[in-house]
């Protein structure tokens, strides 16, 4: 009797992003949307290595194809640029110290500002928060982002809040990851009454999270209900049934 072999496919991880691939972002955050060939000259790498780093990016959902544009020497080529994956993924290599002190604030205050069409109540109010004192507790949270990113994605159906596409799932853990606990809070010397105070002087944010917090008491309180009905459930008697001889 022949022997009956069971194929098992391999797991599937993501790819090390490569030195090369690193060159890629940087330049596509330096740049903007802009093709291999002028990544090629800003690097100075062999336009095959950029070219496949690229391909491989858009993969990985770090770059997507923006258009198809004419270069220098009125040729058609792909225009790229960085996702908010990609954005994130450079924000978090900058931001792994827990030093805040060692980060580059200029590099991050750029891609930030360079990139605010992407998260307009997030990254469109770095200078609001810079301007008022608390730009160090907004890089802090934006920290804590990408690095949640980093091992638990914001993707629509497996994220946080799996209703919400990949930006608004950024936007609300933004605002609402701490929200239970702000009188207690694991960020060293986060100061609530400020913290509350600039959300409430930007009516932007104002109504956002009044109207997010509105979601959450009404999710509460079914919740509650649900578990009084149990409560009560479980506490009646049962009725016992009478069997017959």
């Amino acid at each position: 009797m022949r022997a009956k072999w069971k194929i098992v496919r391999r797991l599937e991880y993501p790819p090390p992003i490569l030195e090369s691939d690193w060159k890629v972002l940087d330049v596509l955050a330096d740049l903007g949307p802009t093709n291999a060939y002028q990544i090629k000259k800003k690097t100075g790498k062999a336009y095959s290595l950029v070219f496949n780093a690229l391909r491989k990016l858009e993969r990985m959902r770090k770059v997507r194809l923006e258009e198809k544009a004419k270069t220098e020497k009125n040729t058609i080529a792909n225009v790229y640029d960085l996702t908010l994956d990609g954005v994130l993924l450079l924000l978090n290599k900058e931001m792994r110290s827990v030093d805040t002190d060692r980060w580059n604030r200029s590099f991050v205050g750029k891609i930030i500002e360079k990139y605010a069409y992407m998260l307009p109540l997030v990254f469109g109010k770095w200078r609001h928060f810079e301007r008022i004192g608390l730009g160090k507790i907004f890089l802090t949270r934006i920290k804590i982002i990408v690095d949640t990113h980093e091992s638990h994605p914001f993707r629509k159906g497996t994220g946080f809040y799996r209703w919400l596409e990949t930006k608004e799932q950024v936007t609300r853990f933004f605002f609402l990851f701490d929200y239970s606990r702000l009188e207690n809070h694991f960020i060293p010397n986060f100061d609530t009454k400020a913290w509350l105070t600039a959300l409430k002087q930007d009516e932007e944010m104002r109504n956002y999270i009044i109207k997010e917090l509105e979601y959450e008491q009404r999710s509460l309180k079914n919740m509650q209900n649900r578990v009084k009905e149990i409560f009560l459930f479980l506490g009646s008697k049962t009725e016992e049934k009478r069997t017959s001889c």
